[in-house]
């Protein structure tokens, strides 16, 4: 169904563009989620990521990475036990298809969750 949905969010944009008569310069996508594991524990996996003098204490070591078209933000989730929360929020070109969007998330939101250590 993914790429019905592409289909349908291309001809939507598409023609809101002929309406208001005018083009994107860019678009920004963000996504937000907790991720839970039973078997991996997020706040060991987060130690490694900072200076080992600021995490001597820590129990989870939350890290924000950013680059020039976006940032990458993990903290611990304050809603799950056992789980952080992942934010990813990201800049395209106007002329960019949400098929490439998609699939540009998609490929960082599988980076971030190696960084907690899961395998995906």
């Amino acid at each position: 169904m993914s790429s019905q949905l592409s289909d349908l969010f291309e001809r939507v944009s598409a023609r809101v563009q002929k309406v208001i008569g005018a083009h994107a310069n860019a678009q920004e996508a963000t996504l937000a989620l907790h991720v839970i594991s039973a078997e991996v524990d997020f706040g060991a996996s987060t130690v490694p990521l900072v200076t080992p003098s600021l995490s001597a204490q820590a129990n989870f070591c939350g890290i924000s990475i950013y680059r020039d078209d976006g940032i990458l933000t993990i903290d611990k989730s304050v809603k799950y036990d056992r789980a952080a929360f992942v934010r990813l929020h990201y800049r395209f070109s106007g002329d960019t298809s949400f098929k490439e969007i998609a699939g540009a998330i998609y490929d960082r939101e599988v980076a971030a969750l190696r960084l907690l250590g899961l395998k995906v």
